[in-house]
Formats: structure tokens, C-alpha cells, sequence
């Protein structure tokens, strides 16, 4: 008897001990401290930003979109825009009359307005299809008004039928009026079946990015009329920040001054009056001369586009794909004979 009661205890101390021993596995955790939930991110190709999500299920609804473009005006009258700020990359390109406009193209942001929003042309079509986006305008010149139909762009068009995804701000004269949100355009898009997961092809980022000793503070791109655009850098930001007619060019939804991480202007093979309107055709197709600033630093260089729905790619003169800056940045699109001044 006294054997068994000895086996008997000598069984449930291992069995105890064992149970203790479960107990004190380390967790890496204090007590008391909440465990670390995991996070899925996404990594925006326009940009290079990241944005996290909690759960895989959020971030796999999340990537079911195509990239959105939207023309944004730059008429005096337009000023200040909205959603400029928020977008992942911003073309200005030359338009009639010797002004500009602006695409903006959103993809991982998600701005409440932007605007005002005005028409298409025949070179807003080939970005749109570059980046196989959902392209938001308010009418079009005929020759676009041919062609989106032709190249089947999914276009959210405000008097084609979509008005009610727009709206007019009574504050401001029409046509510098118009605005939407990411969200009434989405709408649109869901309805018809338009969203789907995309990879457009992006850039080069990184978040740092040391090239050469060539530094730059001061970018002037010297549009036609009242719409020059200089860049002063800022090196306490580590940005450019944008001024139009020498004034500081400000954002409608934040009153801030409008800045770039990265600058690429690109010099078209061809720009000429194809109508009695004055309106242009641009030729970016093949390739041509660009000079990239990042950071602070100038890049001389070149774009390739093979035809008008593949991706333009930049590069170094040693034929080296260019990697910009993590953050937001400005293509913008000039003319041969256009002055660029860089000191």
C-alpha cells in the first residue's frame, strides 16, 4: 500500500510539473501587453506609398479597382483645385488657348472632391489606357469624342449620362464648377462592372535615392501665357514645392501648397494645331528626351512608349530604368521648343 501511494504521488508531481512547464513558455509578451495583430499592406505602384489593412479580406476588396482619371482644369478661374493633393501621380499637359490641365490619377487615395472637372482629348485617352483606369470628364473634343468609343475606354462622362455622380458648386461661375469624389465615381464604376483588380504598370520607388552630385533648387517650365510653373525645393521637406505665375499654387481642400516629390518632364515628338479651335495633337508614342528631378538632383534622360495602350518607361542616358522617390510625382508634358530653366 505504502508503495502505491508512493507511485501514485511520484505521478501526479510529473503531471503537475508538466502542466506549470506549459504555462511559462515564453511569448515575448509582458503581462498584460495585447498581442500584435498581423497587418496586410499594399503597396501603391504610382507611388510607392503603403497602405494596411487588418485583414487579408479588407485588403483583397480594397485591390478590386482599376486606377481612376479624372480631368482637373487650370483655367485662373479653377483655382484653387481639389484633389490634386491626394492624387498618386498628376500629368499637366498643354492644351488650347495656350493653358494647361491637369489628369490626376488616383488609385489608393480616396478624395471627397475634386475638381473642377472638365473634357477629354485624344492624349488623356492614351494614359487612360496605358494604365487601363476608368477616366472621368465632362464632355470631349470629336476627335475624342470618336475615339473612346472606338478604343472602348470606360469613360464617366457628367453629360454623357453620369450626371448625377457630379456636381456644381454654386459658390464659383460655371464651366469652372464641376467637381465629383472618388467614392460618386466608384459608384459608377461598380454599377456598370467596371472594377476589377489591376496591375498597372508603375514606377521605381525607393526612399531614398542618392544619383549624382548635380543638385537642383529651382525647376521653371515655361508654359505658354499666364501658366508657368516653377519648383523651389525645400530642403527641409525634402520636396518641391509648386508655384503658378509666381505664386504659390494651393490646394482647395487644404489651403497648403501643392508639392512634388519627384518631377519628370518629357518633351513630345510632336505638337501641333489640328483644328480651327486651336485644339493640339500630341505625339508621345516611340521615344523622346526627358529630364527627371528627384530629390533635390537632376537626371537627364529619355521615355519609351511603344504604342498608345502600353506603358511609357523612363530612363537614365546609360539606358538605366529610372527609380524615383517614395511619394507623389508631376509629369508634365512639353513641347519641343519649351524653356526649361534649371539652377
Amino acid at each position: 500500500m505504502i508503495i502505491y501511494l508512493l507511485v501514485l504521488f511520484a505521478f501526479l508531481t510529473i503531471l503537475l510539473s508538466g502542466c506549470n512547464s506549459g504555462k511559462s513558455i515564453d511569448t515575448g509578451q509582458e503581462q498584460g501587453q495585447q498581442e500584435t495583430q498581423p497587418k496586410f499592406e499594399y503597396i501603391c505602384p504610382l507611388d510607392g506609398l503603403v497602405r494596411t489593412f487588418d485583414n487579408s479580406s479588407d485588403l483583397e476588396k480594397f485591390i478590386e479597382r482599376r486606377p481612376l482619371i479624372v480631368t482637373i482644369e487650370n483655367h485662373p478661374a479653377a483655382r484653387p483645385q481639389f484633389g490634386l493633393e491626394q492624387a498618386c501621380l498628376v500629368y499637366e499637359f498643354l492644351a488650347e488657348g495656350n493653358i494647361t490641365r491637369f489628369l490626376a490619377v488616383y488609385l489608393h487615395q480616396e478624395p471627397d472632391k475634386i475638381g473642377p472637372i472638365r473634357s477629354a482629348r485624344p492624349y488623356f485617352l492614351d494614359k487612360a489606357m496605358e494604365l487601363d483606369a476608368i477616366y472621368a470628364h465632362c464632355g470631349q473634343s470629336p476627335q475624342a469624342e470618336l475615339e473612346i468609343p472606338k478604343f472602348k475606354i470606360r469613360s464617366i462622362n457628367e453629360i454623357g449620362g453620369a450626371g448625377i455622380y457630379f456636381w456644381r458648386d454654386n459658390t464659383k461661375r460655371a464651366p469652372h464648377n464641376l467637381y465629383s469624389s472618388v467614392e460618386k465615381l466608384r459608384q459608377y464604376a461598380e454599377k456598370k462592372g467596371w472594377e476589377k483588380k489591376t496591375e498597372p504598370k508603375g514606377f521605381n520607388f525607393a526612399p531614398d535615392v542618392q544619383i549624382n552630385d548635380n543638385t537642383i533648387n529651382k525647376v521653371i517650365i515655361d508654359y505658354p501665357g499666364s501658366y508657368e510653373v516653377t519648383y523651389n525645393y525645400d530642403p527641409e521637406t525634402g520636396v518641391f514645392l509648386r508655384n503658378m505665375e509666381g505664386k504659390p499654387h494651393l490646394a482647395g481642400e487644404s489651403n497648403r501648397q501643392l508639392t512634388a516629390q519627384n518631377i519628370a518632364v518629357l518633351y513630345a515628338n510632336k505638337t501641333r494645331v489640328i483644328d480651327n479651335e486651336g485644339r493640339l495633337e500630341i505625339d508621345l508614342l516611340g521615344e523622346g528626351k526627358a529630364v527627371f528631378f528627384i530629390g533635390n538632383q537632376m537626371v537627364e534622360g529619355k521615355w519609351k512608349k511603344d504604342s498608345r495602350s502600353t506603358p511609357t518607361y523612363f530612363y537614365d542616358q546609360d539606358g538605366k530604368e529610372i527609380t524615383f522617390k517614395t511619394g507623389q510625382t508631376w509629369i508634365q508634358v512639353v513641347s519641343s521648343t519649351t524653356k526649361l530653366i534649371a539652377e
